[in-house]
């Protein structure tokens, strides 16, 4: 484990911990951070995540129609792009990964998967419009090829990307919100298959299923519409589905409750908190009990059991084994630093339920 990692959980447990009372301390006693050799850290994921995207290269073999001649280069700009992206030592800048792909472009290169690559280089060099431009064509391409879903919802996430970068109207990506929802729906039936990748997968969706609580309409609803698609799916992996399901009901949860503090709540806003935070516990539980190697389950699960309490499970005991997934896991420090400043301070300004 590196120094830096030790350094950051040691500070971040003294922070947590300084303002708090010895009887509170007490009460909140947990296991110890895990730590040693055994212990899986960020930086192995970031392996992981690494070797994984070096795996999804491989499809472009086994599924590209491009000539024979032009697949060598194309091969080595979709590896130098994974160097960039990595941030690897002596990998090209955005600015000289944009200059090569003018060069694939101006052969010919069609290639989807190669496209989704050129054009969030493009995206990452500044170059808006033009990545706007080879990303629809990505997704096009995708949709009439053998590529995996995991692929075609790359190419349409990074194009929806664009469409936000360049300001684009909303109402122009409405002809592909469809495709969106329908192909993470496709990406998560994968899963069922490889469940050794889910969390690649989800790491992929995580920001657009696990939205903020305001009210904020346009992810709320692509939110529900992913929600809605799942309780239709005929396959899908059953981890993903636990946590788009708590997911949208701990978003319903806080809608209906509001983020004033308890005095300001209604009567009913209260019962739809309580009731949909209920249901958001049951889902992120079984989640954990499904694959308790992925700490994003018990992370929410803090935060859910900070609010309505639990019966069984404090906090802290959802930390613990947020760590025992990944020990240096950031949102389970945030989340269970904030229950920590709760309780030593008083009342929050989001008025959580203790």
């Amino acid at each position: 484990m590196r120094t830096s990692s030790r350094l950051f959980v040691g500070l971040l447990a003294a922070c947590m911990f300084a303002a708090i009372s010895s009887a509170t301390r007490d009460a909140l006693a947990g296991k110890p951070i895990p730590s040693g050799k055994d212990a899986y850290t960020n930086a192995q994921f970031q392996k992981d995540l690494r070797a994984y995207s070096l795996h999804l290269l491989d499809f472009y073999d086994k599924h590209t129609q491009d000539p024979a001649e032009a697949r060598a280069a194309a091969k080595a700009f979709c590896l130098a792009y994974l160097h960039r992206a990595f941030g690897e030592a002596g990998a090209p800048t955005w600015k000289e990964l944009s200059e090569q792909a003018d060069k694939l472009l101006a052969v010919g290169e069609a290639d989807p998967l190669v496209l989704a690559n050129i054009g969030q280089a493009k995206l990452e060099a500044g170059k808006g419009s033009e990545a706007k431009a080879i990303l629809t064509k990505a997704h096009k391409g995708f949709s009439s090829s053998s590529y995996p879903a995991c692929w075609k919802y790359r190419g349409c996430n990074r194009l929806r990307m664009a469409f936000m970068a360049t300001n684009t109207p909303p109402e122009e990506w409405h002809a592909y919100r469809y495709d969106f929802v329908r192909l993470i729906v496709d990406m998560m039936a994968e899963a069922v298959d490889e469940p050794a990748n889910r969390r690649f997968l989800w790491a992929g969706i995580e920001n657009t299923v696990q939205i903020s609580d305001d009210n904020s309409p346009g992810p709320f609803a692509l939110q529900t519409a992913i929600y809605e698609a799942v309780q239709k799916a005929e396959k899908i992996d059953p981890w993903m589905k636990n946590m788009v399901n708590g997911s949208h009901h701990f978003t319903v949860g806080w809608r209906l409750r509001g983020g004033g503090t308890i005095d300001t709540v209604s009567e009913d806003g209260l019962r739809g908190f309580s009731e949909h935070l209920e249901k958001a516990s049951e889902y992120f539980t079984k989640a954990w009990e499904i694959d308790p190697k992925i700490p994003d389950a018990p992370t929410r699960m803090i935060q859910v059991s900070m609010a309505i309490g639990s019966k069984d499970l404090s906090p802290r005991d959802w930390f613990d084994r947020a760590v025992e997934a990944m020990m240096d896991y950031t949102p389970a420090y945030q989340a269970q630093g904030f229950v920590l400043a709760v309780l030593a301070y008083g009342s929050s300004d989001n008025g959580f339920i203790l």
